[in-house]
Parts: structure tokens; sequence; C-alpha cells
């Protein structure tokens, strides 16, 4: 069997990890460079556990620790042994059945389809939070011109109640929508009180505290 094997027809590392799903980095000077994805191994929630060197195909996962070449990867992605996974990577010259064949093409298109759906759902994600950040803007702009016209005008002037409304109806705007930025980006919520240590409770800053203050400091600048 191993006189069949040329390993030379492996495929470039780059191609096949970034076919895998995966965003390489810029590689160090020996080859080896993160790589955002799931590995083959295990379920990782970041997705940051992965390395690969460009050099030779080699991986390394740091979430469980295990590691190998192209084969491996393939013997793990798909649960199959050594002389299978040469055959998927088209480096065993011996040739396919055509049972074989259509069950390569099969788990081909299977994996291509999922690739493409964790694509138009990263896309998605992206652009949602995009949309949130815009929403985010246009309020911070409005509180911004508002407070601006009112250090210009003076806390007296006949324009300071319509500000101060404007003012505080932003604010609270400002806090929804920022509390749900950090959510679609995983951020931690800033309008939040961290937890006590004693009673381990975490609590939203009151909206009319906040109001209170800001038109203090506001007032203190317009004087």
């Amino acid at each position: 069997m191993m006189s069949h094997l040329d390993r030379s027809l492996l495929p470039p590392a780059k191609g096949f990890y970034e076919g895998e799903g995966f965003k390489l980095a810029r590689p160090n000077s020996t080859g080896w460079c993160h790589a955002v994805g799931q590995p083959p191994c295990h379920v990782s929630r970041s997705g940051k556990s992965f390395s690969t060197n460009l050099h030779h195909g080699g991986w390394h996962c740091f979430g469980c620790g295990q590691h190998g070449d192209q084969i491996t990867y393939i013997q793990i992605r798909d649960g199959c042994d050594f002389l299978t996974a040469c055959k998927v990577l088209g480096i065993y010259r011996g040739g396919l059945t055509d049972e074989e064949r259509r069950e390569i093409d099969a788990h081909a298109r299977e994996r291509e389809w999922f690739r493409r759906r964790e694509e138009q759902r990263e896309a998605d994600e992206r652009q949602k939070r995009i949309e949130f950040r815009r929403r985010l803007h246009r309020t911070v702009k409005t509180y911004l011109r508002a407070a601006d016209r009112l250090r210009e005008v003076g806390p007296d002037s006949p324009e300071s109640e319509d500000l101060w409304a404007t003012l505080a109806s932003a604010l609270e705007v400002w806090r929804i929508e920022e509390s749900e930025y950090s959510m679609v980006c995983g951020l931690d919520d800033p309008w939040e009180i961290p937890c006590d240590p004693h009673t381990s409770e975490s609590r939203r800053i009151p909206p009319q505290s906040l109001s209170t203050s800001m038109q203090a400091c506001v007032a203190g600048v317009g004087r």
C-alpha cells in the first residue's frame, strides 16, 4: 500500500486549510500561523485554538493538545482510516472505486454546504453589528449636537428646556442602543454595575441618576 502513496500530491497547506474554513494569520519565520475556525478534534467556543504550518501542512490544537498533518486532519474530521484519508486527499495512486468516489464527493458537497452556511451566518452577524453601530452613532451625534447647542445658548436660554428634553431622550436611547450593541458584539454591558462579590448580583445603573448627573455636567460647562 505504501508504494501507492505520493505525498508530493498533497494540496498546498494554505489552500487546504482555507478550504476548511479557517482564516489564516500571517505566518512566522518557521511557517506556523494562527488559524481562526473550528478544529476537527473538538468544538471550540472561541475558534481560536488552532494553528497550522504553511510549509509542511502540520497542525496543532491548543484546546485539546492534538496535532498531526493533513492526513491526520482528514482522519479525525471524517472518522476514517489512513488509506481512506489518503484517497480523499488524492495522494493514493491505487485509484478509487465508483462507490468510494461517490462517497467522497458527497462528503465534499456536505462540507461545502456547511462552510457556506457558516460564512453566511458570519456575514449576517457582521451586518447586524454594523447596523447597531450606525444607530448608536446617530444617537450619540444627536446628543452631542444638543449638548453643544446648550453650551452655546446657556442653561437659562428659552431653548434650554427643549435641549434638556433632547438630551434626556437621547441619553435614554443611547443607553439602550449601547447595551444592545455590546450584546451582539459579545461584550459586557457598559451600563451594568459589576457583580457585588458578597451577593453575586449585578444591577443596572438607574437611567434617572445618569440623566441627572449628565445634566449637571453639561449645565456646569454651559455656565
